[in-house]
């Protein structure tokens, strides 16, 4: 195994989080403060260090994440206001309305959340994490409507379940067979929660549930249930909580009967101070007298109408009140409602409990409705009326967020009084999640040349959410949804768009011809009900339309313009569409700019640059060029508050300061490379400017100002070429956008991200503007492509979009046939269906597949494929290899094939049959390696005689074969399943000597490339990476599967590297660097328990000049 580069470091990109949704936190309140700017304060998270055990901080927690730190505001002096979020907690992050997602650093065991109540007006996220750790956190919007989270404090404590109390002072953590821990939760002036473990309370035995329940308004009790060790069921009953932290507990224990049965969910009832046991059969209302004295009639038992498996529950905030025949007397009945689903079967049922003032307890349980998907996630809290807003999940990975309205059966055609339909409104949010993934792999990216995806490779999942069987290929950018539109007009190569007095307009250009257009936007205000509330009008001012192309446009406040078009000046109003003035050059412009009441116009060989002011226009200067110079650039830009004029010669960029009112003005050339033609200039922040080029490239300028103070010149840094096409520049407030035929975004770090249309067929984009709108979290695009004008709203924070292909059959592995262009999708096995499908990356269609001569047959079924070259006489064929597994023995079959653009032909050349199954098949040059069993055999081809030559057994293994690899250089690497032992095996194909490296170790999958070893710990969710002269850990929290390869964007040309894909979709994409950032600590090196390896994004590696484009996080 060779040597890495000694410095070299492993970084890991986090690509995809976790597809499982395992909690849904609904009305999620948030209070924002402002400061006298109308900017969002978030100071209060750092008034106060609230880390009263910084000897246990752990800051390898959390992605981004920003920690208090002490500084000082007035409270007071800021304007206050709230907002309600939806917060979905995923396996490994934490999702904001279901869009914005913030990573975690390891996996989610349990959540919970801290209400607003008397010490704070917001809401905070209790989140338990895997490796022992507690986090609080807190949500904030941003200027641009997205939301930073916060870590507010934290604590180190093993648990498995966490819950709070209704008064927002208390925490219980517990694990299964040890203890529950409660902490009292203080809040400093601001409103800061704090945490401050109290007590212990150790069990004799496995822990069932907990939960606070409340004994008046400032007393309450903690519940428990316990399965001890001799099998005896208690239910414990704490109080006078209070005493913590200085004394004993008051404490009663109640053994049940062995006919109540362990509860599935312990939840308190807040209202009638009781406790529901929901159970598999039924559900037990436990009331305080009962608990506290184990005595009382303040308890009931309800057994379900019909065997149902109880999938969940949800307290719902405003209970439903559609049952006419419940009591309802608020003087005589104390209410509680929960609301559980069950599976299979889904549906929705509310149980009420009523509690009697003299302690009796009554409880209901009806059906609501319906559901064709199983539910085990899931809010549902009344909007108005029969309104409600509706969010629900389960283990598929389905997660939707909808508006629905309940309508009672006995006003239908069948009517049933006790039963409702639920009818779908609006829909809020759909996201299915690509859970579970069977399979995935890399391939080239058919569409390089087009594509605005910042990668050379592609990924493929096959996954099943829900019901669907589908191929999946994830893309990470910022999303662009189409909007319902019809406009058409010329085909128009630039647009602009202006907002004067609140009226909006755009203006359209070509070669022969330009005009103005207005757009009304129309908006109706009950969006609860409409499925699109937004709709727009375009009307044509027919006053503008020239015959020319607009070169340039100068727009007042008052709506007044100045437009310079090929021959003509034009003044004009946009509001009251009135023309002024139509002047007449004397020669025809070729290029023209307008800023600050500023024009320059190039005619034949001069630059003039005049102003206008007081309705007349005012010669400054004039550029007199050279006849070789050939410009294709001339812009102004403002900096510092100077504005500059930049044009370009055939080397180099010239820049002139216009504020200076000199005839004699100065200007300094800055060297150009000579291909490289300017097109577009804009200023990214302070001095840093992106220049593009006609021929499709950008790069980075560095504005320096010289020793005069009045003169600048540009230095040039990195380049990168996007497109084939000129890439215009479009800046909106303080976000950059390169236009080619694609559209990418510029990060605050300079790193480009694709914008990716949400539509299945990638279309090439000629032209595009935003549209002003009052919209934080949403840019509005309209742009102009092959089929025609259409709007688009830009989400402002970056995500993944999966592209999905639906599939006839379950498909449980993806073989990247490359030298075919195909993915080879084998399907779960049924004797009906076809057993070998193929996918053509390009067009993203199935292919018919034929057979000449012998077929699969109806009882094999496909294990292995693989493409083969087999050369005779000098010719090389791409063949394919296909194992089949024919009860306990196999079937091995070499197909040639012939391909068409929807079709496939498979012919048979050879077969053979093994008496084991195979799992494992890999060519090498005329050589397969392929296992049987337990036992490693390679078979070669003769290219003379045109056959296949008897196998030879390589080596043999306690167990059965999982997974092997042989490389250029011969190396196999096997696992053996049953012991999941690793062996390095050396086998030369001449020789056929073999040499045996033994790693005795838990692995489940791994990667063998040219520098390392990468191993995948299914029993500790782990990462091990093996070199020469060190080991990697990296903590993943799933079990990982490993294939190499990367998704390095196209620029990046030195960087090797493997991804890991879990069951939830979870994908990290590592790298090995090529120098060391000595800033950063070394990797930890050592066991197991003391080498975990975690990223943290705060900590970025940058690239060499060619590579400083992207970045990626490196490993601590």
């Amino acid at each position: 195994m060779s040597t890495s580069q000694e410095g070299a470091d492993w970084v890991k990109q986090r690509l995809i989080s976790s597809q499982l949704v395992l909690s849904v936190y609904d009305d999620f309140k948030l209070q924002v403060l402002k400061n006298t700017d109308g900017s969002v304060n978030a100071d209060r998270y750092k008034l106060e260090n609230t880390y009263h055990q910084p000897s246990i901080r752990d800051d390898a927690i959390i992605d981004g994440y920003e920690f208090p730190s002490v500084s000082g505001f007035e409270q007071n002096k800021l304007s206050e206001s709230f907002e309600l979020v939806s917060v979905y907690v995923y396996a490994d992050s934490v999702c904001i309305n279901g869009t914005q997602v913030h990573n975690l650093r390891r996996t989610v065991i349990d959540s919970c959340v801290i209400r607003a109540n008397k010490y704070t007006k917001e809401d905070t996220l209790v989140v338990a994490l895997d490796g022992d750790l507690i986090v609080l956190l807190r949500f904030l919007p941003t200027e641009l409507g997205n939301y930073d989270a916060f870590v507010v404090d934290y604590t180190k404590m093993k648990c498995l379940t966490v819950h709070s109390n209704l008064l927002g002072t208390r925490l219980v953590t517990s694990e299964l067979d040890k203890k529950s821990t409660i902490y009292e939760i203080t809040y400093s002036s601001f409103g800061t929660p704090i945490i401050n473990p109290k007590k212990t309370l150790v069990s004799q035995g496995h822990i069932f549930g907990t939960c606070f329940a409340p004994l008046s308004d400032d007393q309450e009790m903690f519940v428990r249930v316990l399965n001890t060790y001799d099998k005896i069921l208690k239910i414990q009953c704490y109080t006078k909580l209070q005493n913590c932290g200085t004394g004993n507990l008051d404490y009663n224990e109640i053994i049940m009967r062995n006919t109540f049965e362990i509860p599935i969910f312990t939840v308190p009832l807040n209202n009638s101070k009781s406790v529901l046991f929901i159970q598999p059969t039924g559900c037990t209302v436990k009331g305080s007298c009962f608990l506290l004295t184990g005595t009382g009639n303040d308890q009931a038992l309800l057994k379900y109408p019909a065997r149902r498996k109880i999938d969940g529950y949800h307290v719902p905030l405003k209970p439903i009140d559609f049952f006419d025949n419940n009591p309802t007397d608020s003087s005589t009945y104390i209410h509680d409602q929960v609301l559980i689903s069950t599976n299979p079967s889904p549906a929705l049922y509310v149980i009420d409990i009523y509690t009697e003032k003299v302690g009796a307890i009554h409880i209901t349980m009806k059906k609501l409705f319906s559901l064709s998907t199983p539910f085990s996630i899931f809010s549902f809290e009344k909007i108005k009326d029969r309104l409600f807003k509706m969010i629900y999940s389960n283990s598929t990975g389905v997660c939707e967020s909808r508006i629905v309205e309940i309508e009672n059966k006995a006003l239908s055609k069948n009517p049933d009084p006790s039963y409702f339909t639920m009818k779908y409104i609006k829909k809020i949010l759909s996201r299915p999640g690509m859970v579970p993934v069977f399979d995935f792999c890399l391939t080239a990216n058919p569409c390089k040349k087009t594509s605005n995806e910042c990668s050379n490779n592609e990924l493929w999942f096959s996954a099943r959410p829900g019901d669907a069987n589908v191929l999946a290929k994830p893309q990470s950018g910022y999303v662009a949804r189409k909007k319902k539109f019809d406009f058409s007009l010329f085909d128009p190569e630039d647009m602009k768009s202006f907002e004067i007095d609140c009226r909006k307009f755009v203006l359209l250009s070509r070669r022969n011809c330009s005009c103005f257009i207005e757009l009304k936007h129309y908006m109706n205000t009950d969006d609860i009900i409409f499925e699109n509330p937004n709709s727009y009008e375009f009307h044509t001012l027919e006053e503008t339309f020239l015959n020319q192309k607009t070169l340039s446009v100068e727009i007042f406040h008052d709506g007044e313009y100045i437009r310079i078009t090929s021959n003509y000046i034009v003044r004009g109003n946009l509001l009251s569409n009135i023309i002024h003035d139509v002047f007449h050059l004397p020669e025809m412009a070729l290029m023209a700019d307008a800023m600050d009441n500023k024009f320059a116009i190039l005619c034949s060989s001069i630059i003039n640059v005049f102003k206008f002011e007081n309705g007349t226009f005012t010669d400054i200067f004039q550029i007199k060029l050279d006849d070789n110079q050939d410009i294709s650039f001339l812009k102004f830009v403002r900096f510092d508050s100077q504005l500059l004029l930049i044009y370009n010669t055939n080397v180099s960029l010239r820049v002139y300061n216009v504020s200076i009112a000199t005839n004699d003005i100065k200007y300094h050339d800055s060297e150009l490379e000579s291909f490289s033609m300017p097109f577009d200039i804009a200023l990214f922040r302070e001095n840093i400017f992106i220049i593009s080029t006609l021929n499709g490239e950008y790069f980075i300028a560095e504005l320096e100002s010289l020793d005069d103070g009045l003169s600048y010149k540009l230095k040039f840094g990195n380049r990168l070429k996007l497109s084939d096409c000129p890439l215009k520049i479009m800046k909106i407030n303080m976000d950059l956008f390169l236009v080619g035929n694609r559209l990418w975004k510029f990060e605050k770090n300079l790193n480009l991200k694709p914008v990716i249309f949400d539509e299945f067929n990638a279309r090439s984009l000629f032209s595009a503007c935003t549209l002003p709108g009052d919209s934080k979290n949403l840019t509005e695009f309209l742009t102009y492509r092959n089929d025609g004008f259409s709007i688009f709203k830009l989400s402002s924070y970056e995500s993944v979009k999966f592209q999905t292909i639906s599939m006839p059959q379950t498909i449980v592995k993806i073989i990247n046939c490359s030298q075919l262009g195909v993915l080879a999708l084998v399907p779960v096995e049924n004797e009906n269906d076809l057993k070998i499908l193929f996918f053509d990356v390009h067009s993203k269609k199935l292919l018919t597949t034929d057979f000449v001569g012998e077929n699969i047959t109806k009882m094999e079924f496909v294990t292995c494929v693989c493409e083969w070259n087999l050369v005779s006489k000098n010719k090389s064929a791409v063949s394919l290899a296909v194992s089949c597994r024919t009860d306990a023995a196999s079937v091995v079959k070499i197909f040639s094939v012939t391909r068409t653009s929807d079709s496939i032909t498979l012919k048979l050349l050879h077969n053979w049959a093994e008496p084991g199954i195979i799992t494992c098949m890999q060519p090498f040059s005329n050589l397969i390696f392929y296992n049987v069993s337990e036992t490693l055999f390679v078979r070669e081809y003769d290219p003379d005689l045109k056959q296949l030559k008897q196998a030879y057994v390589i080596s043999q293994y306690e167990s059965p074969i999982k997974k092997f690899i042989a490389d250029e250089k011969s190396y196999a690497v096997v696992t053996a399943t049953n012991s999941y032992s690793l062996h390095l095996v050396s086998a030369s194909p001449t020789t056929k000597t073999i040499d045996h490296g033994d790693f005795r170790q838990y692995v489940g999958d791994f990667g063998y490339f040219s520098s390392c070893l990468a191993l995948g710990d299914p029993e500790n969710g782990v990462v091990k990476i093996r070199e020469q002269s060190r080991e990697t850990f990296i903590k993943v929290g799933y079990v990982p599967r490993i294939t190499g390869g990367t998704l390095k964007a196209p620029w990046i040309k030195t960087l090797q590297g493997f991804i890991s894909v879990g069951l939830g979709g979870q994908t990290d994409v590592y790298y090995l660097t090529e120098q060391r950032n000595r800033t950063e600590r070394h990797i930890s090196r050592g066991l197991l328990e003391e080498a975990v390896v975690d990223y943290d994004s705060s900590h970025s590696y940058s690239f060499s000049k060619e590579e400083n484009f992207c970045q990626y996080s490196i490993l601590l």
